[in-house]
């Protein structure tokens, strides 16, 4: 790795770099009612037929881009660059990104009279990563553009993953429909980072650096001491396999919601999914950085003589200087992100129906709305397609597709929020994708 690139990478890499990185929401699932996969975000959503079965189905999505990633890569030569003094130019605030993937390798519901009960697994990763723009910029062109200035270099990050067996119950009466979902989840790891402050100030007298940190990350199955390292932790090995196994990192969560039927064309739904928390308490780790580190590494003769200043030793002497001490922690908690779901559906006609639905997440303080509406064309019992637009926090021009293809007892079903950006998963502000297959057994009645 180039020395002008270790700074920005010194923490994200070197800390969590295997890890991929909540973010756009899923709002389009929820209009494809004939799958199981309907009821993910209201677990009295539920579709009609006797026994659903779910074969595997991965949903993704990212938010964070304002700039396509591919515009500051170079693919001309073998090995591609990026430029990074360019996106270091572009970049006007601190950069963020958030991405959330689900599997669900497979999933069961029964009806049983006015009850219908199922079991679910599936695996889950949300992070969030946040850098600030200073760190872009010192890394790309030192501080010499920065004399007596003080830079933030402290990056957040937030990954969890989890894995958990769900028993979706829901009970239909009359008109109305209320569901549950509990949870046992256990945490395959976690890193976040509770404090992170770091500045860097070059006195504009001396150019001396000082860096004032007050910095501290807590991780489970991630983390391990190590002096020898350039910033006293290093990764664990096997992260993911460890983290299977069920031992400790225990938890819960829960999904509560309602859905009323006015009529054979109208239904409204409300459900707040997301309750709960998981305690870490395997292969914790906690380690701080606090205090003033002040150290030179400046050529002044090249400053009178009119040069640059020398990046690489201004960034080594940065990265040197940055060293996690250790702290004694029993375990952690960390919380899911809840959300609200408030969502309708209108029956048109026989082959055409329209619906909408609006969401809230409340996560580490910060309310993020959205809303979509959907119009879909069902032709027959095979193939239906529907159209949506929707809008997030500051994003307002998402055009999405859903469609589901029924053949027999087999149901194929895609759906994205933004299709303009579903070829590129990592390279613009939002992408959002769930594929999946599976397959509903007995009579579905038609009262939507």
């Amino acid at each position: 790795m180039n020395k002008k690139t270790i700074l920005l990478f010194f923490v994200l890499i070197k800390i969590c770099a295997p890890f991929s990185l909540n973010a756009q929401h899923d709002l389009t699932t929820s209009f494809i009612p004939e799958i199981w996969a309907s009821s993910f975000t209201n677990p009295a959503w539920v579709p009609e037929g006797k026994i659903h079965v779910g074969l595997p189905s991965f949903y993704y999505n990212n938010k964070g881009f304002s700039n396509d990633l591919r515009n500051f890569i170079d693919f001309s030569g073998n090995n591609p660059l990026f430029d990074l003094g360019k996106f270091a130019n572009e970049i006007n605030s601190d950069f963020q990104f958030q991405a959330q993937q689900i599997i669900h390798p497979i999933y069961f519901s029964i009806k049983l009279n006015n009850f219908r009960v199922g079991l679910e697994y599936s695996l889950q990763n949300n992070s969030v990563v946040t850098v600030p723009a200073d760190l872009f910029r010192f890394s790309a062109f030192g501080n010499s553009p920065y004399v007596g200035q003080t830079l933030n270099l402290g990056p957040k990050i937030y990954s969890v993953a989890s894995q958990s067996l769900s028993i979706p119950i829901s009970f239909e009466s009359n008109k109305w429909t209320f569901g549950i979902r509990p949870a046992l989840v256990n945490g395959i790891f976690s890193i976040e980072t509770k404090r992170s402050d770091l500045e860097l100030y070059t006195n504009p007298e001396y150019y001396q650096l000082s860096l004032n940190g007050d910095f501290l990350i807590q991780s489970s199955g991630v983390l391990s001491s190590n002096p020898n390292s350039i910033i006293g932790a290093e990764l664990l090995d096997n992260v993911i396999a460890n983290g299977l196994s069920w031992k400790g990192n225990s938890g819960i969560n829960l999904d509560l919601g309602v859905r009323y039927r006015h009529n054979d064309k109208l239904s409204l739904g409300l459900s707040l999914v997301g309750i709960g928390q998981i305690t870490w308490n395997q292969n914790v780790q906690a380690f701080s950085s606090n205090g003033i580190a002040a150290f030179k590494g400046i050529d002044l003769n090249g400053i009178i003589d009119g040069d640059s200043i020398n990046i690489e030793n201004v960034v080594d002497d940065v990265v040197e200087s940055f060293q996690l001490n250790q702290e004694e922690i029993a375990d952690f908690k960390t919380e899911t992100a809840k959300k609200v779901y408030l969502n309708a559906r209108y029956q048109i006609n026989e082959f055409v129906e329209t619906g909408g639905i609006f969401y809230g997440e409340f996560f580490n303080g910060k309310i993020e709305p959205a809303f979509a509406l959907n119009f879909r064309v069902k032709t027959g019992n095979l193939l239906s397609i529907g159209v949506t637009y929707g809008a997030h926090y500051n994003q307002w021009n998402h055009v999405g597709v859903n469609f589901l293809l029924e053949l027999g007892p087999v149901q194929i079903f895609a759906g994205t929020n933004n299709l303009i950006n579903i070829s590129n998963l990592v390279g613009r502000e939002s992408t959002n994708l769930r594929v999946g297959l599976s397959a509903a057994f007995g009579e579905k009645k038609n009262v939507e």
